[in-house]
């Protein structure tokens, strides 16, 4: 099953899209009912609104999270990533932190260059959308809705500030982050899946990796998220990203840069860079 967050009938609403059929039918409880259905093992069908179907096509997709939801993302959870750096070393534990939910857009919106950042990066992650806690007894992942893709974009040059590190720069700002095109449900994937991931920038490769090289596996990196930070509907987890990003060979985006984000078996996240940035002449 394939879940959208869209415009349909003119309203932001979360819908089951069949691209084979180019359907979208919203579903008419929150999602926070849903969700809870879906995790009870419900068909969550019963609850989406045949009369207001309309075309996938002429649908405009929003990002699959909602503005209240936590966006919580991993980091060094590919080995290769890590070693592309001369001293860096690979973590005994996972490393997280929050990313402001209005650095998040959706799949076709512009990525915007910002002010502050003079080495803007893309970064290909594979993302666990969460219909609530995981439940005792039961592997972590159960308690997810599924899997979309997100485009982690980096401003390097602001990843250290004057005392440390300083993700919050890096990482939140504002429309830079492109998160979609919709989540996949595990029903289609299953829980362990093995799924290639690709980011090519102007159709050039420049990450190509798979999903199960990563050193904390999406049940672990659940257990962590949960161990530290209440759960809830909706919330993304990032998984890390491979080796391959601008940092290795100072390649940095710039304005009408295309990324493409690939992941099989969940789809294609598209963006666009929008904004000169200082290294392009005016």
């Amino acid at each position: 099953m394939k879940l959208i967050r869209g415009l349909v009938g003119g309203e932001a609403r979360w819908a089951i899209a069949n691209p084979e059929d180019d359907t979208v039918t919203p579903l008419t409880p929150p999602l926070s009912q849903w969700a809870a259905a879906w995790r009870r093992g419900e068909d969550i069908s019963r609850l989406a609104e045949p009369g207001a179907c309309q075309k996938l096509s002429a649908t405009t997709l929003l990002a699959p999270v909602e503005r209240t939801s936590k966006v919580i993302c991993v980091g060094l959870n590919y080995r290769k990533h890590v070693e592309a750096f001369p001293g860096a070393v690979m973590p005994d534990v996972p490393v997280a932190f929050i990313k402001a939910p209005t650095a998040i857009i959706a799949h076709e919106d512009p990525i915007r260059y910002p002010p502050l950042s003079t080495q803007l990066d893309f970064e290909i992650e594979l993302v666990v959308v969460m219909a609530g806690p995981p439940e005792p007894g039961k592997r972590p992942s159960a308690a997810a809705l599924g899997y979309t893709i997100g485009n982690d974009v980096t401003a390097r040059n602001l990843t250290k500030g004057p005392r440390g590190a300083d993700l919050y720069s890096a990482k939140s700002q504002d429309d830079t982050c492109g998160v979609g095109p919709w989540v996949v449900t595990f029903d289609e994937i299953g829980f362990d899946a093995d799924l290639l991931m690709e980011l090519r920038v102007n159709g050039e490769v420049r990450q190509h990796d798979r999903t199960s090289t990563m050193e904390w596996d999406v049940d672990t990196l659940i257990s962590y998220v949960h161990a530290r930070t209440r759960i809830e509907p909706g919330d993304l987890i990032f998984t890390g990203t491979p080796a391959g990003v601008a940092l290795e060979d100072g390649r940095f985006l710039t304005d009408g840069d295309v990324i493409e984000c690939e992941i099989e078996k969940i789809g294609l996240l598209r963006n666009v860079v929008r904004g000169r940035s200082p290294a392009q002449p005016a």
